[in-house]
C-alpha cells in the first residue's frame, strides 16, 4: 500500500491514536514527577498540623490557621528523635523512612486512582494517642490542610503548594471523578502491612 492510497479517515485515526499515546506518556510523567510528591507532601502536612494542633489545644477546623501559628517553620530541619519520641508541638521535621507520606504509587495508578501511601512505624502504632490522631486526620483532611483562600501565606509559592495539597484531596472541587484513597501501612521489621484504608468521596 502506498501513502497516497491511505484515505483521510485512516490518517485521522492513526494520528488520533498517536496523540493519545503521547498524551498518556506525558500524563504518566506528570504523575511520576509531580503528583506523587504533592500527595506525599500533603500527607505529611496533615500529620504534622494535626499533631501540633492537638498539642496546642486547638480544636475544630485548621483550614484557616497557618503553619506558623501551629509552630511549623518554613524550612524545618529533621528531628533528632523518631516520631514516637518527639514532643509536640514540634518545630523540627518529624518524617523519616518509617513515618509519613511517601512518593510512591499505589497499585493501578494508571487508571486514575487518586491514592497515597502513609507509613507508620511500630512505636507510633503502639502509641494509642498518636495513632488515633493520625487516623482521624485522614478521615477529614480538608479540615486539617491550610486553605490559602482563608489564611495568608508567606509567599506565592507557599500559597500554590497549599492549593495543590487541597486539590489532591479534592477539597475545593464541586465534583470529584475519583475517590481519594489513603493507605496506612505499618512498617515492622522492614516489612509492610496495610492496617487501614481511608476513602474520601
Amino acid at each position: 500500500m502506498k501513502l497516497k492510497d491511505i484515505r483521510a479517515l485512516e490518517w485521522a485515526i492513526g494520528i488520533g491514536i498517536f496523540l493519545v499515546l503521547v498524551n498518556y506518556v506525558f500524563w504518566g510523567y506528570h504523575i511520576e514527577r509531580y503528583e506523587k510528591f504533592i500527595r506525599a507532601g500533603a500527607a505529611n502536612s496533615i500529620i504534622w498540623r494535626a499533631l501540633n494542633a492537638k498539642a496546642l489545644g486547638i480544636t475544630g477546623s485548621l483550614a484557616g490557621i497557618s503553619d506558623l501559628k501551629l509552630g511549623i517553620p518554613a524550612n524545618p530541619e529533621r528531628c533528632k528523635k523518631p516520631l514516637g519520641q518527639v514532643e509536640f508541638p514540634s518545630r523540627c521535621r518529624i518524617f523519616d523512612k518509617n513515618n509519613g507520606g511517601k512518593a510512591v504509587n499505589c497499585g493501578y495508578w494508571w487508571l486514575g486512582r487518586n491514592c497515597r501511601i502513609v507509613y507508620m512505624s511500630e512505636d507510633v502504632f503502639r502509641n494509642r494517642e498518636l495513632k488515633s490522631r493520625i487516623f482521624h486526620s485522614f478521615e477529614k483532611p480538608c479540615a486539617i490542610l491550610a486553605n490559602p483562600g482563608r489564611v495568608r501565606m508567606d509567599t506565592p509559592a507557599a500559597e500554590r503548594i497549599a492549593a495543590d495539597f487541597r486539590s489532591g484531596f479534592g477539597c475545593d472541587a464541586r465534583v470529584s471523578l475519583w475517590p481519594v484513597e489513603t493507605l496506612i501501612i505499618l512498617r515492622k521489621n522492614d516489612t509492610n502491612e496495610q492496617i487501614k484504608r481511608v476513602v474520601k468521596r
